[in-house]
């Protein structure tokens, strides 16, 4: 009986003893300093509430896709999240704050393929997806298309759906050719260069959007943006030219883009003046080569040929004047003990004579230039020396001069003025008038030297 009595008191005892330490005794908690920390996960792993001044290491509690960011002391995350080791001197509530980094990503393709969505947090590579006709623009965050498309890879920061845009790549091309010939339709995304076509008497000019060819000719290659027709443009360019000569002469239309040179024709007692594209001549004569842009009629215009040309002979044959156009060869006259030296349009003979053939465009005189000739006459020369001089030719300009040959050297000297020739002759030039003493110096095969002269005199 004493031993039941015994467990019943010791077993009140640690009854009593364990309603002091339990942690809702008011008394236990108070004196033993502990608080009470309790946490909110939010989704994540549950965590025991706990009794304690001071947690050392952040609670580790895990959610499905997401990053703990931090414990926070309230509800609404604001503030920073409490760090470890976290102290504490009352009852607290830490709130466990996640962040998602997985996301679910859809896609809209706009096309016949279709694309499962899945979890990730990055979208690494464009998706492939192909329609017929057309080429991918990019995807998009918005079935707008607003904005620019994503690059990749593309970060996901929520659930996205993504939308692909499309533009068309192929298009048809129809040509309306202006001429005979055909081209058939078909579809492309970029016109290398139209098939060659052609069209009489017409060069192609280009081909054009529109039919009333504004602006300028498209430039191949040409990268097509919808369905285009295309339209030739011509231009004539051959074209009949037709002339009225306006004399006997007719020359026979014909068709051409360029008329290289004048045609020829003549007109006894005229001559042409030009070719002009008005019957009244207005304006200026065309030039050669000529570029026939569209049919044209060219009218001969001509001038009498009615200048008339004297001569003034100076003293030489007289020439009659006549008219002309132009003086074919120098007009003959001549005069005694002079010789002709050519026709001027001066009569002061300035500048140069006239050349032939010589276009007469005015009335005009011409004046004739003459040159009095003169005479050499030998006065005496040595004949008594092995050297035999003689004068071979008497010139206007120039007197000529040999001595016999055989010898060595030969050595001229005429007055004072030493001349080297190692010729037996000599020509001398611009002679003055008046007495000149020549002589002439040899060697001859003995080694000898010997001179011989020979005096001469020149009149005006």
């Amino acid at each position: 009986m004493k031993n039941k009595n015994f467990y019943i008191c010791l077993v009140s005892i640690l009854y009593l003893v364990s309603l002091f330490i339990s942690c809702t005794n008011p008394f236990y908690i108070k004196a033993s300093g502990l608080y009470e920390v309790s946490f909110v996960t939010n989704g994540g792993t549950e965590l025991e509430t706990i009794r304690t001044t001071c947690i050392k290491e952040l609670p580790v509690s895990e959610k499905e896709d997401c990053i703990l960011e931090g414990w926070y002391d309230n509800a609404s995350f604001s503030g920073s999240p409490v760090s470890f080791p976290f102290e504490t001197e009352n009852d607290t509530t830490l709130y466990a704050k996640w962040k998602k980094i997985v996301f679910t990503v859809s896609f809209e393709t706009n096309c016949e393929t279709e694309l499962a969505p899945y979890k990730a947090n990055c979208v690494k590579t464009s998706p492939v997806v192909s329609k017929a006709d057309y080429i991918l623009v990019g995807w998009f965050t918005s079935s707008d298309f607003k904005g620019t498309p994503v690059s990749f890879p593309y970060t996901l920061s929520a659930d996205t759906k993504l939308y692909a845009k499309w533009a068309q790549s192929v298009f048809t091309v129809t040509f309306e050719t202006n001429c005979d010939a055909e081209i058939a339709a078909y579809k492309t995304d970029i016109i290398e260069a139209v098939a060659d076509i052609s069209k009489e008497d017409y060069v192609l000019v280009g081909w054009y959007t529109s039919s009333d060819f504004n602006g300028t000719p498209i430039s191949f290659p040409y990268s097509l943006t919808s369905d285009t027709t295309l339209y030739a443009k011509w231009a004539q360019s051959v074209f009949t030219v037709k002339f009225v000569t306006n004399c006997d002469v007719e020359i026979a239309p014909y068709k051409t883009d360029s008329i290289t040179s004048a045609p020829i024709i003549e007109r006894k007692g005229y001559e042409i003046v030009g070719w002009y594209t008005t019957q009244n001549f207005s304006g200026k004569a065309i030039t050669f080569p000529y570029s026939v842009t569209k049919n044209t009629t060219l009218y001969a215009k001509w001038k009498e040929a009615a200048f008339l040309v004297n001569f003034e002979t100076n003293g030489g044959s007289e020439i009659s004047a006549y008219t002309t156009s132009r003086i074919e060869s120098a007009p003959i006259t001549s005069r005694d003990n002079y010789i002709f030296d050519g026709w001027y349009i001066n009569p002061d003979f300035k500048g140069t004579a006239i050349s032939y053939p010589f276009p007469i465009t005015q009335n005009i005189t011409l004046y004739a230039k003459w040159i009095k000739k003169t005479e050499v006459t030998v006065i005496f020369y040595d004949d008594t020396k092995k050297i035999k001089i003689s004068i071979d030719d008497k010139e206007e300009r120039q007197l000529k001069i040999s001595a016999s040959e055989g010898f060595e050297s030969y050595k001229w000297i005429c007055d004072d003025t030493v001349l080297s020739n190692d010729s037996n002759c000599i020509t001398l030039t611009n002679l003055s008038a008046g007495y000149h003493l020549i002589t002439v110096t040899v060697q001859d095969n003995d080694g000898k030297t010997v001179s011989s002269y020979i005096k001469i005199r020149k009149t005006e």
